[in-house]
Formats: C-alpha cells, structure tokens, sequence
C-alpha cells in the first residue's frame, strides 16, 4: 500500500471531521448572536437614555447650570448597570463555547 492510497482511504473520514468541525463552529455563532445583538441594542437605549438624562442640559464654564432629570438619570443608570451585565455574561458564554471547543479539538 502506498502513501497515495492511504491517503485516498483518509479523505472521507477527514471530510466529515471538517464537516462537523464546522457544524460546530456554526453551532457557536449562532449561540452567540443573540447575546450580541442583545448587547448591541442595550448599549444603545443606554446612549439614548443617558443623553436623555443629560444631553441637552446648559453647560456654561465647565459646569451644568440646571440639574439633570432624576427619573432619565435612574433609568440611565440602570441601563448601563443592564448592559455591564449582559457584556458579563456574553463573556462568560463566550468562555464556555470556547472552552467547550478546546476540549473537542483534544479528544
């Protein structure tokens, strides 16, 4: 048997290895793009509520010359408190997948 032929004989095997690699690798992203584009979308309604909060107040030398508004700055703070939260977890989810990726790729 030649080098040639053993080849020839690996080739469907290493075919459905690359196949399910990639399965898996879909499987990954598509985990992920919920996290992200939740991220995303939080880290918007977080810009949008903090100029909301403070964007459009007078700022003379430096320093604001009206107070912000209490409830738009509550709900600015909570939607970055949100959104520290969701960047935790998307990290963690991350690790997980990658972890998970790294011990298939050894057994």
């Amino acid at each position: 048997m030649n080098i040639t032929s053993n080849i020839r004989k690996l080739q469907p095997q290493l075919a459905a290895a690359l196949a399910t690699e990639r399965a898996h690798f879909s499987e990954a992203f598509g985990k992920l793009e919920g996290e992200v584009c939740d991220l995303t979308r939080m880290a918007r309604l977080a810009e949008l509520q903090l100029y909301e909060a403070v964007g459009e107040l007078s700022f003379v030398n430096g320093e604001y010359t009206e107070p912000p508004k209490v409830k738009a700055v509550d709900l600015a703070v909570f939607d970055v408190s949100q959104m520290a939260v969701m960047a935790k977890r998307l990290e963690e989810f991350y690790y997980r997948l990658y972890n998970a990726a790294v011990r298939a790729a050894v057994e």
